[in-house]
């Protein structure tokens, strides 16, 4: 029998427990979603967010708070910096905002594979070390 979404749930919250790693959980009509104020060695104050959407087998990471680079000057550097990542990078996408937000996101689908927690953390991890290898190079465009 296949695993339903509170199952990946669950297991998701049990292997945080097991390996002591603490993400506050929330849950909305949409999702039940966790999620990890950090810091990064470089300096970055982020968010994590692994999202298990209740209408698809999936998991949606997400960092926030990257960067802000709201100085329409800015924003070309910005977006043509955002294209190398995206280019550079196999799964994490890059995004800006309008607002000037940078942020990251990947998803993992479960539909045809069996939910692993352990791929899931590893692509938060994934995600964390992204934004700390980029956040230098985003300040850089933000405070030029």
């Amino acid at each position: 029998m296949k695993a339903t979404i509170q199952d990946n749930i669950a297991m998701f919250k049990s292997h945080m427990n097991e390996i002591n790693f603490k993400m506050e959980e929330n849950i909305t009509e949409k999702n039940t979603f966790f999620a990890s104020n950090e810091k990064t060695a470089h300096g970055g104050n982020i968010r994590l967010i692994a999202s298990f959407p209740f209408d698809h087998n999936s998991v949606d990471i997400y960092c926030f708070n990257l960067a802000e680079i709201s100085n329409p000057s800015k924003r070309e550097a910005a977006l043509n910096h955002i294209n190398d990542l995206n280019i550079n990078y196999r799964y994490a996408k890059f995004t800006l905002s309008e607002e000037g937000s940078v942020a990251i996101s990947l998803c993992i689908d479960f539909t045809d594979i069996q939910f692993a927690p352990e791929l899931v953390m590893r692509q938060i991890m994934m995600i964390y070390h992204a934004a700390n290898d980029e956040y230098e190079q985003l300040m850089k465009i933000a405070w030029s």
